[in-house]
């Protein structure tokens, strides 16, 4: 009982955070950061209440932060190797993806993603570009998935490490 009414009571203050900016800007995204860990298993936060007021403060978030102010490019490196680069504007708003897969299929990271091997990915921010008198800090919403199967594994004490940095 007591945990839903702190993450209702987060949500309500970040909806409210949110109409004065200026004033609360630095406790939004720690607030955000907060709600999204709260999450349960299959996407609920306890009580009814709970879930509606997170998700109507995120999707709040969301719609305020949503565009990126200003033109560049995400560069994927694979072990130091540029694999992927994607360009942006700030006019994007759909989600912009690196494709893995097919990088694992090629012929020129095949062999980083072997057994034994660890490979290190970097998304890195180049050539960035501010709109035209833009004053705020570059600012994204992301979010990293990956998926790991192994019909056979060595041992169950095999290490698959997640690092963000």
């Amino acid at each position: 009982m007591g945990e839903n009414r702190v993450i209702e009571t987060t949500a309500i203050a970040v909806i409210a955070w949110m109409k004065d900016q200026t004033r609360y800007g630095n406790n939004i995204v720690p607030a955000i950061n907060w709600l999204v860990a709260q999450v349960k298993s299959g996407g609920r936060y306890g009580s009814t209440q709970a879930t509606i007021l997170s998700l109507k403060a995120i999707t709040s978030y969301m719609q305020n932060f949503a565009s990126i102010n200003g033109k560049g490019n995400f560069v994927l490196r694979l072990n130091g190797q540029v694999a992927q680069t994607i360009s942006f504007t700030s006019d994007k708003k759909d989600a912009i993806s690196f494709d893995l897969t097919s990088l694992m299929r090629s012929d020129k990271f095949k062999a980083l993603f072997t057994a034994g091997k660890t490979v290190d990915i970097n998304i890195a921010l180049e050539n960035y570009q501010a709109n035209p008198g833009e004053t705020k800090d570059f600012r994204v919403n992301y979010a990293f998935t990956f998926n790991y199967y192994d019909s056979t594994p060595q041992s169950v004490s095999s290490v698959l490490g997640f690092e963000v940095a």
